[in-house]
């Protein structure tokens, strides 16, 4: 796989006071974006997801390290081919929302038939197409999400970076974005955004980079951080009570089945035993294993 973005050993620092040391916001941060793929940024408040992102799309300079675009230093190439949603976008209130998205398209140079069909392509999928007449000062946030990830579609960019996209959307928004994003990704972009909803990272993403206090905590595909990290705890569900798994495993009534939850040592010593019975096996497998599980393990959200 080519990789289209390079960063190495990033560096990055604010002071917050004369008379204080500056805080270290990237700590030598090094990775690569895959040309074509889509890559999910998890990490806890402060751990500098948002510091990044302004230094990739050039509105801050890192303190040291370099951004390579296609083994270039260029910005510029990269703004060219690149649409980027912030996580706070900030909307002129009095245009509508049309009004904006021919602004837009203006500063990119597109033709009123190219605006007109594009709009009416993804402003449907976006369910905000009936609202585009209304000034933007009515917006609520999950409006102005939509309005933001609308005027990036129009522009029709190779790689599309996002800080927080989903933030604020309902449950239908969501999902809204995320078959989009996969639509959109099988043309042929690029897609880099971070979201605390892990579940979202884990359902879109082909790989993952976990952020802790400015520094490279994990890098790599989804099936690699679950093979490096694999689950503590295992479960069997069967339904009826087997008193012989009571002193190896935490047991609970759940209805219409119980549920064991052993660790690691005595998971298949039970599924020896169980096996070895007519019980009704459920279910067998991990226990609450998730990307957020492993993620909470490590510290990283």
């Amino acid at each position: 796989m080519q990789s289209i973005i390079e960063i190495e050993n990033l560096k990055k620092s604010f002071r917050t006071d004369f008379w204080k040391k500056p805080i270290n916001v990237l700590d030598g941060m090094s990775f690569t974006i895959d040309e074509n793929r889509i890559l999910g940024l998890i990490g806890a408040n402060g751990s500098g997801k948002t510091t990044f992102l302004k230094i990739l799309m050039g509105l801050i300079t890192q303190d040291g390290g370099q951004v390579y675009f296609k083994k270039h230093k260029n910005i510029n190439l990269f703004k060219k081919v690149t649409g980027f949603l912030p996580e706070r976008p900030y909307f002129y209130p009095y245009l509508t929302g049309m009004e904006f998205i021919l602004y837009q398209s203006k500063l990119h140079g597109l033709s009123k038939d190219q605006v007109s069909k594009a709009k009416s392509k993804w402003g449907e999928r976006l369910s905000i197409e009936h609202a585009l007449d209304r000034k933007i000062k009515t917006y609520s946030k999950g409006m102005l999400q939509r309005l933001g990830f609308l005027s990036l579609l129009i522009t029709d960019p190779d790689i599309l970076i996002m800080d927080e996209p989903l933030s604020g959307l309902d449950p239908i928004g969501r999902k809204d974005f995320k078959d989009i994003i996969r639509e959109v990704h099988a043309l042929g972009k690029t897609f880099f955004f971070s979201s605390h909803v892990l579940a979202d990272i884990e359902e879109v993403c082909h790989k993952v980079l976990v952020l802790n206090e400015g520094k490279v905590q994990f890098q790599g595909p989804l099936e690699e951080i679950f093979q490096q990290y694999p689950p503590e705890k295992y479960e069997i569900r069967i339904s009826e009570k087997m008193s012989s798994l009571d002193e190896m495993a935490i047991c609970s009534n759940l209805g219409n089945s119980y549920q064991y939850v052993f660790d690691q040592k005595d998971y298949l010593r039970a599924v020896e035993k169980i096996s070895s019975s007519n019980a009704n096996i459920k279910y067998f497998g991990p226990h609450n294993y998730n990307l957020e599980s492993i993620i909470y393990n490590l510290k990283g959200v």
